[in-house]
């Protein structure tokens, strides 16, 4: 989370980290190609997933349905991918997975493909498996002569860099420690080196991404009701109006790529300090806590031994409470109470603060790319981005008012579903929408 991003293509890297965060992800099908004599038309490929996952028709109907459009179409591969999402919807991922393999080996530069197919892998905790898909996709990146997009190869690395991430959490035991990083060597020597920069990025997206929920989690855990949790979603919230805002504002005064690049630099190496600093106090604060609980601990084990002395001696229970070496006891015990309370509230700070800073830090990468004319729909993606990290901080913030048990919601926090949802019709509209048609209406004229 805290450790330094290269200084050479910070605007391009952090712009594709945000793509991955909202789960942007390419397929190979401009219009050229789509054109290209022996490709299904979008017409056929939506009537297809509307049956399967809209009206959910009988696989076999399907099965006749796609072998049907196959034989005027032999040479589609994306026919065996839209068969394999139908079959991820039904919840069949282990028939999915032989078309989405056969999808990529008839074209490797199919993103989707990939995406799915190590997304049943994590969620299957195939551990063989996933690392051959894993090694399979760098090997692919590397192949330059294949009909690559340079956007889809670096969305695919970072997306890759992101998956490692998850893979590297200690709570996830897919793949053990001494096979993951051997994995991560074999994949790092097959990815093409110009891609290291964004598997990178997104490797440190993840951990971004996943500190900031685990913020989220401490901080409706120590909540005392619901309302307080929403209290701290509003405070969220008023985080990213503020950033919104200040964007608005921002000053554009300078008018070289050059100086601009200068003033970025300076931001992300201030902001990394300061979250270097913020990584410190957290962990100093939790050290003074762990300490406290110790003591605090000590203490009411003497006064229960004292109190056992006491009535060994014959004191009745209101003569033992009222006898000053117990006084004193639960005094100190209090004085614990309140230390150890106040060193939460001081943590939880130190990481309103940290996300905070991670906030700048986006911001003054939108700021650098529109000035430099590099960003493209960028209202429309910081927009998707905000919806999904309201939503996310409004489930965990609504999980812990009611469950209040943190280390139950930190191991569904590591789940794969989490980070690598397996959504069949989602997947299906967005691949329509590259083709110009919807999943829910008629085809795009």
């Amino acid at each position: 989370m805290f450790r330094a991003e290269g200084r050479a293509g910070h605007a391009q890297t952090c712009r594709i980290a945000i793509a991955v965060i909202v789960g942007c992800w390419g397929f190979a099908a401009a219009s050229s190609r789509a054109e290209d004599v022996g490709l299904s038309s979008a017409g056929e490929l939506r009537q297809v997933l509307r049956e399967g996952l809209v009206r959910k028709g009988g696989l076999a109907a399907i099965d006749r349905q796609i072998e049907s459009v196959r034989a005027q179409h032999p040479g589609d591969a994306r026919l065996h991918y839209i068969h394999g999402l139908i079959l991820t919807g039904r919840l069949r991922q282990k028939d999915a997975v032989a078309h989405f393999v056969t999808t990529i080996r008839a074209d490797k530069t199919c993103g989707p493909a990939w995406k799915s197919l190590i997304k049943i892998r994590l969620v299957e905790k195939s551990a063989d498996d996933l690392c051959d898909e894993l090694v399979g996709l760098a090997e692919a990146l590397a192949k330059t002569k294949l009909d690559w997009k340079q956007i889809d190869r670096r969305e695919l690395a970072a997306w890759l860099g992101r998956v490692h991430g998850f893979l590297l959490l200690r709570e996830i035991e897919i793949v053990s420690a001494s096979a993951l990083e051997h994995h991560i060597a074999i994949v790092r020597r097959r990815l093409p080196v110009k891609l290291h920069a964004d598997y990178a990025v997104g490797r440190q997206r993840f951990i971004v991404d996943y500190g900031a929920q685990v913020a989220d989690i401490e901080l409706a855990v120590a909540a005392k009701d619901v309302k307080a949790a929403q209290k701290a979603t509003t405070e969220r919230k008023e985080l990213l109006d503020r950033k919104q805002d200040l964007d608005r504002k921002a000053e554009t005064s300078l008018q070289t790529q050059k100086q601009w690049a200068s003033w970025l630099e300076e931001q992300l190496s201030t902001s990394e300090k300061r979250l270097e600093t913020l990584k410190e106090d957290y962990q100093a604060l939790e050290a003074a806590h762990r300490r406290l609980s110790g003591l605090r601990l000590q203490t009411q084990l003497d006064a229960q031994r004292l109190r056992f002395d006491y009535s060994r001696g014959g004191f009745t229970p209101l003569e033992i409470d009222r006898q000053p070496a117990l006084l004193r006891y639960d005094q100190e015990i209090q004085r614990f109470d309140n230390e150890r309370f106040s060193l939460r509230q001081q943590a939880s700070r130190v990481m309103v603060t940290a996300r905070g800073v991670l906030q700048d830090r986006v911001a003054a990468t939108r700021r650098y790319e529109k000035a430099t004319g590099d960003l493209k729909k960028t209202d429309a993606t910081l927009s998707r981005w905000q919806k999904a990290l309201n939503r996310s901080s409004l489930k965990v913030e609504q999980k812990a008012a009611t469950t209040n048990n943190k280390k139950r919601m930190l191991k569904r926090l590591a789940r794969p579903a989490t980070f690598f949802e397996l959504d069949a019709r989602a997947e299906a509209e967005h691949f329509l929408q590259k083709l110009g048609a919807s999943l829910s209406g008629k085809p795009s004229s």
